[in-house]
């Protein structure tokens, strides 16, 4: 069975490191024998969630996301820093899929997320910038069900104009741990 990975740049800016990053990963993924999808969160427009009025109506969007990551093996979440914390783009559309888990999945409420292997990066330049939104992903996928890859190949760090600095030994060495932890531990096992 071929491993299906998503790719989900956590930022909508063309010229950010991360988004730069993202698909530097997805190039270097779609070289092995994974399936290999990068996911624009424009493509999916979603309001604030606000989870105590939120249950009235899910949006298509919220819905559409539920359902790509249910199919997933792994998640590759590239997402900046913010003062510190969790960048609020994917957070919010994360919220969403997890708040849509009910309508496209008969188990709970982490169904989507239950035993999805999740890989954390990010792009930001310059040392140490972005090892506190990393680390503070990782409660929130294990809340949810998911399994995150312990190893952070990240930050890999980039120039002013968004090059990997080493462009092969630590991207290539995080792809490699990827590809074999999904094989190892992925929901839909190799």
């Amino acid at each position: 069975m071929t491993a299906r990975i998503l790719v989900l740049p956590g930022t909508l800016e063309p010229g950010s490191p991360n988004r730069l990053l993202a698909f530097e990963i997805a190039k270097r993924l779609a070289l092995t024998t994974a399936e290999v999808t990068v996911l624009d969160l424009e493509d999916y427009p979603l309001p604030v969630l606000d989870i105590e009025t939120s249950d009235h109506e899910l949006p298509p969007a919220a819905l559409r996301l539920a359902e790509r990551l249910l199919l997933q093996d792994a998640l590759v979440l590239v997402a900046p820093e913010a003062n510190g914390s969790l960048a609020p783009l994917p957070k919010n559309a994360l919220d969403w899929a997890a708040h849509a888990a009910r309508a496209v999945a008969p188990s709970p409420r982490s169904a989507v997320f239950r035993g999805l292997l999740v890989a954390l990066a990010s792009g930001l330049p310059g040392p140490d910038r972005s090892f506190a939104a990393l680390d503070a992903w990782s409660p929130v996928f294990a809340a949810l069900g998911a399994d995150v890859l312990d190893e952070k190949a990240v930050p890999v760090m980039l120039s002013q104009a968004g090059e990997p600095v080493d462009p092969g030994a630590d991207l290539d060495a995080f792809i490699a741990v990827l590809i074999d932890e999904v094989a190892l531990r992925g929901r839909h096992q190799l």
